[in-house]
């Protein structure tokens, strides 16, 4: 199967899994951010995201943040250092979700399967 048509079915397969997750796309972005920076030993702070003008404005991602948090996906952790600093990281159902964001994209059935 051609690879754009693969590349298709899966995007769709995972718009529904944010969707049944009630994960705008915003807020995927930004945890699969939090989640790379976990997985590869990084640490992300709030700060490290509100720097990014491409993610709205600095009350806008706290309010992505806040969502994600709510919904169970990230937690915050404060600093023992400095009170100020907040430390942003994935729970079990982030990684959860990325597993299964995984499995559907090297499934094989994928390849096969037709929106």
């Amino acid at each position: 199967m051609d690879s754009i048509v693969q590349y298709l079915i899966y995007s769709l397969k995972e718009e529904e899994i944010y969707k049944n997750n009630r994960i705008q796309h915003k807020e995927s972005y930004i945890l699969r951010l939090i989640t790379l920076a976990y997985l590869t030993d990084k640490t992300l702070r709030v700060s490290d995201l509100l720097v990014n003008k491409d993610l709205g404005s600095g009350p806008t991602i706290q309010t992505y943040i806040t969502q994600l948090v709510l919904k169970q996906f990230v937690i915050r952790k404060v600093s023992e250092e400095d009170k100020r600093v907040q430390f942003l990281i994935p729970t079990d159902n982030a990684i959860n979700l990325f597993r299964e964001l995984s499995k559907v994209m090297y499934d094989d059935r994928v390849s096969k399967e037709t929106p």
